[in-house]
């Protein structure tokens, strides 16, 4: 007998925009004016079942499969395209682009994109294996671009240019997988007996921002500003359920209820800015940032509650587990150049690249209020290996030259997040179990957080009179894993078992480098003066619990059997952070350098390690 659901469904979304201004005016002004913007919003909330319910199947010799399976996906493509072009020959030129784009796309809107394969009130014979079996793997990806471009040109009036390009992508899944025998059903097998549920969903997202303004005149002012921004949230959250209830398996050969967790966030974002502003007065200023915000929150649970296994062969494996990843870049560049033919030339640099990542699930492995009777053994296995990279990069620079006065000011900064706060449990609570063989309740945590910060910052100012530099560089990472991990049976009897293992363990691991630089000079025929400054701060933490324990229980072991319980802890913290400052001044009557810089780690491991017994006969 098989029972089958698939589910396919797919969207894609293709959405393109672009716009050109040109405006020519060869005794008064031109002025030229482009925007453009492309998005979409995509929606994929579906339920996919297989179901036996309230029936009596007898296979006779063959086997029975009841299987749902959803595989949908989303890809996007959206991207905004401006350009501006102004010019005049003795008039004002001015030039303003825009260029956007965006995606919002969502699998299982209220976690509602549902995946159940269920046995529920029924009677279920045959002499092969039963299997039920929920599968998930919903795929998103977006890919988002702006970019705009300006130019003006003007012969004896002020000159201006503007753009602005930006791209903000969000991405959502939100998957309901389950795998269920429950509500008093009976199976009667030969072979041996599945319940598995399992989620494999990812989100791959780019989003990019670019921005060129160039502004240049003759006999006045020339100004120039470019901004370009990139911004990305993901979030993969939902339940991942492998579970027995209520209900009863008879001679089987093995049995094993399995949920499984895995996926990814990968999230690229990158944004770049180029400004030039040259005339009697040049004005430039050229800012990026890129940003992401990702997270992973999912219940992973195999259990057996309320219910009664006996086998005639094989082992008895109840197992959860969660490798969940997050990989995160993104990075802002700028670069601005002003520069004055007969008076000042004046440059300001903003680069900036954020990311902040968490991930907090719950797995459990249980046998609560059963019986189960095995002839291989029983093994109880939680799971969690959870693990976060990212890299995030900000660099500005300004070059501003003048005939009086040369003023260069760059910022560049770059920050990184990382938090996972997991909770893993295995445990025997309130059962019966004749385990035939050894019995092993096992929890392991092996979360991994690795990042890396860095901000680079150059400014430079020159003048035939005075020049002024001033460039700052900063980094700063912040991490933190605070889990809990479990292994424990309790209120429980435990018969004719070999070699019995309660243990939980952890390998906890942060790695984090922090880079900040920062370079000035500042030159004047009369007056120079540079400013500089780098930090760099790291900040580290890892408060995990990590406990094993037999409480109130009781314990019938074969001859020479063995009987342990561990509790482990192998974390493991390096940190480096670095910051340097370069300052150069240099002018005939008066030099001002000034160069700071400073990096900071702070690191901290207060773990609790708890291995115990109380009540316990053994």
């Amino acid at each position: 007998l098989t029972v089958q659901a698939d589910s396919a469904q797919k969207i894609g979304a293709y959405t393109l925009a672009a716009a050109v201004a040109g405006a020519i005016g060869s005794q008064g002004s031109g002025v030229a004016g482009a925007g453009a913007g492309s998005g979409s919003v995509n929606l994929i909330d579906a339920s996919t079942e297989a179901t036996v319910r309230n029936s009596t199947v007898d296979t006779g010799m063959g086997s029975i499969s009841v299987l749902a399976a959803d595989t949908s996906e989303i890809q996007v493509l959206a991207g905004g395209i401006a350009g501006a072009l102004g010019f005049s020959s003795s008039g004002t030129a001015a030039g303003i682009a825009f260029g956007a784009a965006f995606a919002v796309n969502i699998v299982g809107e209220e976690g509602t994109n549902s995946v159940l394969a269920e046995v529920s009130g029924s009677r279920v014979e045959g002499g092969g294996d039963v299997a039920v079996d929920a599968q998930s793997a919903a795929t998103i990806y977006a890919l988002t671009l702006g970019v705009a471009g300006t130019a003006s040109v003007s012969g004896s009036g002020a000159a201006l240019a503007g753009s602005l390009a930006g791209s903000f992508s969000y991405n959502r899944i939100r998957n309901n997988t389950q795998a269920k025998l429950r509500d008093g059903s009976t199976v009667d097998a030969g072979g041996s007996v599945s319940v598995t549920a399992l989620d494999d969903s990812s989100i791959s997202t780019d989003a990019g921002g670019f921005a060129l303004a160039i502004a240049a005149s003759a006999s006045s002012a020339g100004i120039g500003i470019a901004v370009g921004a990139a911004v990305s949230i993901n979030e993969i959250a939902g339940t991942v359920r492998g579970e027995i209830d209520a209900s009863t398996v008879e001679h089987a050969s093995g049995q094993t209820v399995t949920a499984e967790a895995s996926g990814s966030i990968d999230a690229f974002s990158l944004v770049g800015s180029l400004s030039a502003g040259v005339g009697t007065v040049g004005v430039s200023v050229a800012g990026a940032g890129a940003a992401s915000k990702n997270e992973i929150a999912r219940t992973v649970e195999a259990r057996i509650a309320s219910s009664s296994a006996t086998l005639d062969s094989g082992a008895v494996t109840v197992a959860a587990s969660d490798s969940s990843a997050i990989d995160a870049d993104s990075g802002g560049a700028a670069f601005s150049l002003g520069a004055g033919t007969s008076s000042a030339g004046v440059a300001v640099g903003i680069g900036i690249g954020l990311s902040v990542n968490n991930i907090g699930n719950t797995i459990t492995a249980a046998i609560d209020d059963s019986t189960v009777v095995s002839a291989g053994g029983v093994s109880v296995e939680a799971d969690s290996a959870s693990s976060i990279r990212a890299f995030s990069f900000g660099v500005a620079g300004a070059v501003a030259a003048g005939t009086q006065a040369g003023i260069g000011i760059a910022g560049a900064g770059s920050g990184s997040g990382g938090y996972i706060t997991n909770t893993t449990v295995a445990r025997i609570k309130g059962s019966t179990v004749t385990a035939a063989g050894p019995l092993t309740v096992h929890a392991t945590d092996s979360a991994v957080i690795d990042t890396i910060a860095g901000a680079g910052a150059l400014a430079v100012g020159a003048a035939g009179s005075v020049g002024i530099s001033v460039a700052i560089g900063i980094s700063i990472a912040l991490n933190d894993i605070a889990n809990s991990t479990t292994a424990t049976v309790v209120d429980s009897t435990i018969l004719d078992s070999g070699d019995v293992l309660i243990d939980a363990s952890s390998t906890s691991k942060i790695t984090a480098l922090t880079v900040a630089g920062a370079a000035s000079v500042g030159i004047g025929v009369d007056v120079g003066v540079a400013v500089s400054g780098a930090g760099a701060v790291s900040l580290n933490d890892i408060h995990s619990t990590v406990e094993a324990s037999a409480q109130d229980s009781s314990f019938q072991l074969r001859t020479g059997a063995d009987f342990a319980v561990n509790a482990a802890d192998r974390s493991d913290l390096e940190a480096n952070a670095a910051a340097i400052s370069i300052a150069l001044a240099a002018g005939q009557y008066a030099a001002v350098g000034v160069a700071v810089g400073a990096s900071v780690a702070f690191n901290n491991i207060g773990n609790s390690t708890l291995a115990g017994v109380g009540g316990v006969d053994v």
